[in-house]
């Protein structure tokens, strides 16, 4: 019992934060020669591949480090995803999105917490882990979902995350159209057209913690820094402000007196992050952020001190124009790292990098 309420309180942290706005109904306005667009620029067969990847350390304190000690935890998740445009109207685009492998690390766990949480779906002879049976499903199943022209998502497929236990209420929040929408993929969606290098926007997302342990709101502010004409890269600096939302009354979580309603109370909080935008490509290049909280929890095994801290980077790995037809299949999935490439022209479509034309970094600034 007592690795069961330990797994849900790492995991519960680490829930990721879901946009609520909506930009139903948006006028796309014509732009000027010169201009710079920061709205994604979709087009049919267009595919977009990203490397993602995720490291959290938590650092108990209080009673905490009498039950699971004084040693940092880490998880890494590490993950390959596809975006691929599969129809495009005046007002809508309508993509998939599929996650071509999923990676899971830690260190540091108590014994019988680091074996649950170790997962790749790479393996060709699967994994130890309870996570398998629910991740296994979710590889390589392409989850349709539709955005607005400014890269709004707007709705999603549903998608099953392997049931109503423990484990199933965890992961259901990791793939919903609130986990798709906070995703740095569609950033820019609130900023304007045309974009300045002073220009500014505001989004606005809320963290809901699985099991119903409350949640937290997170207000970001946006401004484009810098822009450079030779490679269409703008750099987007984000600052965030968190606070938190109250658990809901009368609520149930499964756990009682083990982990309450209102287990969780955010002491303080800091967001940070930069990223890239191709304003040819229309869509992101390179993203990184830093999020820092620490919470107290209040659980039948006493008071727990945790300070967590995420660092994300997400890299795009391949962006190229495909050709459909009745006979033609999905690409392939990378199942391992590529080297990063600029877009090829769309005819004839490419998958490898062009070598008259490298790939940018943010070196590049």
């Amino acid at each position: 019992m007592r690795n069961r309420i330990l797994l849900a309180i790492l995991l519960v942290s680490a829930a990721s934060a879901a946009g609520q706005q909506s930009n139903n109904g948006v006028d796309k306005p014509p732009l000027k020669s010169g201009q710079i667009d920061l709205w994604p620029k979709f087009r049919e067969g267009q595919v977009v591949r990203y490397r993602v990847h995720s490291l959290m350390t938590h650092r108990p304190g209080g009673e905490a480090v009498e039950i699971i000690g004084s040693n940092p935890i880490t998880l890494e998740f590490e993950s390959g995803q596809k975006l691929a445009v599969v129809k495009v109207d005046e007002s809508t685009a309508s993509l998939e999105w599929t996650l071509e492998y999923i990676q899971l690390k830690s260190s540091g766990a108590i014994p019988g917490i680091a074996e649950l949480l170790d997962y790749d779906s790479r393996e060709p002879e699967g994994s130890r882990s309870p996570l398998a049976s629910l991740f296994g499903p979710l590889v390589n199943q392409p989850v349709g979902f539709r955005c607005d022209v400014t890269g709004k998502v707007l709705d999603m497929q549903p998608v099953a995350a392997g049931g109503n236990d423990l484990m199933g209420q965890l992961l259901g929040g990791f793939f919903s159209t609130s986990m798709l929408e906070q995703m740095p993929f569609f950033a820019t969606s609130s900023a304007p057209r045309p974009a300045k290098k002073i220009s500014k926007w505001q989004k606005m997302a809320t963290i809901q913690m699985p099991l119903g342990v409350g949640g937290l709101q997170l207000d970001s502010t946006y401004q484009m820094k810098a822009f450079k004409k030779k490679s269409g890269l703008a750099t987007i600096e984000i600052n965030g402000v968190i606070s938190q939302l109250p658990a809901p009354a009368g609520g149930n979580n499964g756990f009682g007196g083990l982990l309450p309603m209102d287990a969780l109370q955010l002491s303080s909080s800091s967001f940070s992050g930069e990223l890239l935008w191709d304003t040819e490509l229309g869509f992101l290049e390179h993203a990184q952020s830093n999020l820092q909280v620490r919470y107290t929890c209040e659980t039948a095994l006493g008071r727990m001190d945790i300070d967590q801290e995420l660092n994300t980077t997400v890299e795009r790995r391949e962006a190229f124009v495909e050709k459909r037809s009745a006979t033609t299949q999905p690409a392939a999935p990378d199942t391992q790292p590529a080297e990063p490439s600029a877009p090829p022209p769309a005819e004839p479509p490419a998958t490898q990098p062009d070598e008259d034309n490298p790939p940018r970094s943010p070196d590049d600034f």
